[in-house]
């Protein structure tokens, strides 16, 4: 597995830098040490090598400072992974959780789209259309509810990345295989608290419109299931609630 920082950081002494979020974060020695190693050998298993070699500690001791200083990095997209065949067990059990950092494009949109749900979507479209096929048609409304969940999900997130776009704030998009967040710093609460709303709210107006629109009980009981769930996102307990309702 080889791990590269991300074009959008820039390392400066025990400092590093977000330029597309307008955001530093403070490390400590080891840590900033350790990117900076990485920047002169990508290959995460190699560079654990280098570290033993340089620093003189355990090659496990060397192979916990890797993972634990890139899986801080790969929490907020801060490495491009590019994995190979080889590379199975943990290492690609860690690949697949990690976070990839998109623009705040419409293609960047999709593509952090396809990351978080596509293969969800086709794995349960699949199985389900199998069913319906092996046991009739009663399995095809269960298909039609998943796809409008993944389809709530992604006006949820539209919702969020159209407000920031509106109010200018620098933001990327955030994706891993069943995860996907809008990410920004250091902006007013005013202003995070409409892109918190922006999210749950655009769901919730897609489905009353829906509802409108829409004859079949069936299908109008499946809109208002679907704008209930994504209303409880504005629970305090929830993420969008939290930057709702915290002080």
């Amino acid at each position: 597995m080889r791990a590269f920082l991300h074009p959008d950081l820039q390392l400066r002494g025990t400092t590093l830098r977000d330029t597309r979020l307008d955001a530093s974060y403070v490390l400590t020695p080891d840590a900033a040490w350790v990117i900076a190693q990485l920047g002169r050998e990508s290959r995460t298993a190699v560079l654990a090598e280098r570290i033993v070699r340089l620093k003189g500690i355990s090659q496990a001791e060397a192979t916990t400072a890797v993972y634990s200083t890139c899986g801080q990095l790969g929490r907020f997209g801060g490495l491009d992974i590019r994995l190979h065949a080889r590379d199975i067990g943990p290492r690609l059990f860690i690949s697949t959780r990690w976070r990839v950092r998109h623009p705040m494009t419409l293609f960047g949109y999709a593509r952090s789209m396809l990351r978080a749900y596509g293969w969800l979507c086709s794995i349960c479209t699949g199985l389900l259309l199998l069913a319906s096929v092996a046991m009739g048609g009663t399995y095809m409304w269960s298909m039609l509810l998943l796809l409008g969940v993944v389809a709530s999900c992604a006006v949820h997130e539209a919702g969020h990345a159209v407000a920031a776009m509106r109010m200018r704030v620098p933001a990327v998009l955030l994706s891993s295989v069943g995860y996907m967040a809008l990410m920004y710093h250091r902006i007013s609460r005013r202003s995070t608290q409409l892109i918190a709303l922006a999210g749950p709210l655009s769901v919730v107006f897609v489905a009353a419109i829906g509802v409108m629109l829409c004859d079949q009980v069936l299908v109008r009981v499946a809109f208002l299931s679907i704008a209930g769930l994504h209303a409880l996102c504005l629970l305090p307990i929830c993420a969008d609630g939290n930057s709702i309702w915290r002080p």
